[in-house]
């Protein structure tokens, strides 16, 4: 009977060490595959509407003071 449950502990050790890693196998070609699909939907693009729309595309320009000593010496003289 001693023989028997060495026998039994050991097939589910063996069983729990194969179950254990396939776990752990799966676990990583899930996060690789999800890993790979983030790069795939970034190439994914479809750049013929970038071409379509450039046409419709307009700026505005900002009109900033180069330097602020400038815009101060402006003031004082025309005080």
């Amino acid at each position: 009977m001693k023989k028997f449950f060495k026998f039994v502990g050991a097939a589910a050790a063996v069983v729990a060490g194969v179950a254990g890693g396939l776990f752990l196998y799966n676990k990583y070609k899930e996060r690789q595959e999800a890993f790979d699909d983030d790069f795939d939907d970034d190439y994914d693009d479809d750049f013929s509407d970038d071409e379509e729309g450039s046409e419709k595309r307009t700026y505005v320009n900002i009109d900033a003071p180069a330097d602020k000593a400038a815009e101060d010496k402006k003031e004082e003289a025309g005080d």
